[in-house]
This record gives structure tokens, sequence and C-alpha cells, in this order.
């Protein structure tokens, strides 16, 4: 049986990856390799670069997402986000609905940066030794003393 959590998470991972490849549309148009109607605005090959950068990101954190990498998941997202939104705020009336998806990496990021930390709630007990009563204290420093004294 499958889990809600894998099942939420390859949701998300089909969205991260088809927001993703939705960039290259950006990168064609702005490197002049194919004409995109539904991007009205021209990009120019500085901004395919920034959509280039922006697939990129995307895609490695969704890789990351994938393989369940823990560690610097949540780097890889939020900056996927960012990149990812200033490429969508240079064609915003084009692309304005990719923030959605930037948000939900942002929380993603969010999500991965909290599970991926200690949390300060939760004590550390895996090296703290068993607490003693005072009374096992007690006793136990008689029995240290009358070792020295002895």
């Amino acid at each position: 049986m499958i889990s809600m959590t894998a099942t939420f998470r390859w949701f998300l991972v089909a969205v991260f990856a088809s927001h993703g490849l939705i960039h290259l549309l950006g990168v064609v148009t702005g490197f002049g390799w194919a004409d995109v109607a539904q991007l009205t605005k021209p990009i120019g090959v500085v901004g395919g670069v920034v959509w280039l950068v922006a697939a990129v990101l995307v895609l490695t954190a969704t890789v990351f997402l994938a393989m369940g990498v823990p560690t610097w998941r949540w780097a890889a997202a939020l900056g996927a986000a960012v990149i990812s939104q200033i490429a969508i705020a240079t064609s915003w009336q084009d692309a304005r609905a990719g923030t959605i998806v930037n948000l939900i990496l942002v929380m993603s990021a969010g999500y991965g940066f909290a599970a991926g930390r200690p949390s300060s709630s939760k004590p550390d007990t895996k090296n703290v030794p068993p607490r003693r009563s005072p009374t096992s204290v007690k006793r136990r420093l008689r029995e240290v003393g009358s070792k020295v004294v002895s």
C-alpha cells in the first residue's frame, strides 16, 4: 500500500517537473530557436539565460525531491523558486500562473529545512545518561568516598 506522504511527494514531483519543463519555453523563445505563441512579450538572450537557469534549478530540486535527498534539498528548492520568479516577472502577463508553483516550491523548501534540522522543542536524548534519583546519587558518593578512604 502506498502511503499518503509518498503519493503527495510524487504529485509534487510531477508538478515541479512540469514547471521546470515549461521554463524551457522561455529558453527557446529567448534564444530565438522557436516562436511560442503563449509568450507574447519578447524575452531576449539574457532573459533566455535566466529562464534556462530557472529550468535547471527547478528540475534539480525536482530530482532531489524524487530521490529523497534530505540534505540541501531545501536550498535547491528555494533558489529555484527565486530565480523562477525573476524569470516569470520578465513575462508577467504570460507566465504569472507559475507564481503559484513557486509558492509551493517555497513551502516545500520550508518543510525540507524544518524537517532536516534538529527541533529545539525535543531534547537530544541519544547522548544523555539516565537520570538518577537523589538517593542513588548519595549512595554512589558514599561508595566512592569509602574507596578513597580505604
